[in-house]
């Protein structure tokens, strides 16, 4: 009887951006990339070379689908020959078909054994039930996901141990320095991580390096996260129960969601990159790794940081990509604007709230109806060096004298809604061209204004149309503070 067995690697995005080095950051994205595959397949190839080497008659048979050649489940044609095969793998989650359950508990104790020599933190949930017929996938996938919540809920979430009192710790994770890198003590998960980056033989690069120019030092850290991605996937498999037509289909949307998001969308921003830099006066010539970096790019998940005033037009232009290649999928994105010596890990976490503020304006749009999913993007600028929660900053900074707000993010991206309380990126970009021709010390003024009342800004537009030979009108009182509020990003120029 076979067994059908799933694996969830635990606290990516944390691992991830457990650091503020740029290079750490960066070889941990790396290392943890198709991770989870690359390990079984590792261990797979390791039995296989043992059975062959004890002269053993059966041999592993592994379908090659890492390329998705074969959208097809084996188990039809070379059940005989099958000992495992990989059914769908994505984000960290992968789903394995096991003939025999002694061998698919011995990979999988491997496996927990190579994830934590690879990476030192991170943790695999393993889960695993038995087969009953092809025609009972549906039936056997539920009883999976039960399990795995289980499995997960009693799962241990203390790290690796963190030292002694005769150890010296790193004060950012806890974990003992046991490594010496470039003569500087490093914790041992520091450590793996940077020897992949200098595995993939990448200059060394700061988050320092994406700045603008002496005096400039703003950057973006940019999250993009696909809507109702989950919903997507439940429905497309909803109505398949066996096996073969569960394989095709779970491989066929993961390739078409990486294609889309990955190979398409952001393959386009980084192609555009040098024509962001004319229309912001940028150095088109500088290399592209100090104006956009990829971090992150798992299916629909991205994650890049970019020189802050380009920062703007690559996610719109990813949005853009997603309405001209037939509008199937659509995301939020989230873009926090800080200096570059700015913890990256604490701008990280700011950016997944600035996504999920935008993801909150989408669903109270959508209100429960899947065929009005739409995109919104959130930013936030941060001067200062402040460290509080967005919510905080925007409930006591944004306000005026009477509490009332006085931002409008988040903005839809695309069409025009025609809907009171949804702002249109459009719209934002006509006002901040609006602004270029007006005297700096009038803006800071006009700012200012904003947090006495509404009335002051009338007041001030009032007086600087006295002294203007073109008269401007603005209809939305929190656009134009928006506007104002990244005036130093340069971000406009955008017409449609």
């Amino acid at each position: 009887m076979a067994w059908l067995y799933m694996y969830d690697v635990r606290g990516i995005q944390d691992y991830v951006f457990r650091t503020n080095k740029m290079k750490e950051i960066i070889g941990a994205s790396l290392l943890v990339e198709d991770l989870i595959k690359k390990i079984f397949i590792k261990q797979l190839n390791e039995e296989n070379e043992r059975r062959i080497n004890n002269n053993e008659k059966e041999l592993i048979y592994i379908d090659k689908i890492s390329s998705h050649d074969s959208l097809q489940f084996s188990i039809d044609s070379d059940y005989n020959q099958i000992d495992a095969e990989i059914m769908y793998y994505g984000g960290g989650n992968l789903l394995v078909f096991f003939k025999d359950e002694t061998l698919g508990k011995m990979i999988s104790h491997k496996m927990c054994i190579e994830l934590t020599k690879e990476t030192y933190s991170l943790q695999l949930a393993v889960a695993h039930v038995e087969i009953h017929g092809e025609n009972t996938y549906k039936e056997d996938y539920q009883k999976l996901q039960k399990e795995m919540e289980k499995v997960k809920a009693n799962m241990p979430t203390s790290l690796p141990i963190a030292g002694f009192p005769i150890t010296l710790n790193d004060p950012l994770t806890g974990f003992p320095f046991s490594k010496i890198d470039e003569g500087e003590k490093v914790t041992y998960e520091s450590y793996v991580k940077r020897r992949k980056y200098n595995e993939c033989h990448h200059t060394g690069e700061k988050i320092n390096d994406f700045k603008s120019e002496e005096g400039d030092s703003m950057v973006a850290i940019v999250h993009i996260d696909g809507n109702n991605m989950g919903q997507y996937i439940k429905k497309k498999m909803s109505d398949i129960s066996t096996y073969r037509d569960a394989t095709k289909a779970a491989r066929t949307i993961s390739e078409e969601i990486n294609n889309m998001f990955v190979r398409k969308c952001l393959k386009e921003v980084i192609k555009q990159v040098p024509q962001f830099c004319k229309q912001v006066d940028l150095d088109e010539k500088r290399s592209k790794r100090t104006l956009f970096r990829s971090i992150i790019s798992a299916g629909d998940d991205i994650t890049f940081v970019c020189n802050a005033r380009i920062a703007l037009l690559c996610v719109k232009t990813f949005m853009d990509v997603l309405k001209r290649e037939g509008d199937k999928y659509h995301a939020c994105a989230g873009i926090f604007i800080c200096h570059s010596h700015f913890p990256f890990s604490r701008g990280y976490h700011y950016a997944e709230q600035l996504c999920d503020n935008a993801k909150k304006k989408n669903r109270e749009y959508m209100n429960g109806d899947m065929s009005r999913d739409t995109n919104f993007i959130d930013f936030q600028m941060n001067y200062s060096g402040l460290l509080n929660d967005i919510d905080y900053i925007r409930e006591h900074l944004y306000v005026n004298h009477q509490g009332d707000s006085i931002y409008g993010r988040p903005y839809h991206v695309g069409k025009f809604l025609n809907k009171n309380d949804i702002l249109e990126l459009n719209d934002l970009f006509g006002v901040l061209n609006e602004l270029k021709v007006l005297p700096r010390n009038k803006l800071k003024n006009l700012r200012e204004a904003f947090y006495v009342s509404e009335h002051q800004v009338d007041r001030e537009i009032l007086e600087m149309n006295t002294r203007l030979s073109k008269k401007i009108k603005f209809d939305n009182k929190h656009i134009l503070f928006d506007a104002i509020d990244v005036m130093d990003m340069r971000w406009g120029e955008v017409h449609e």
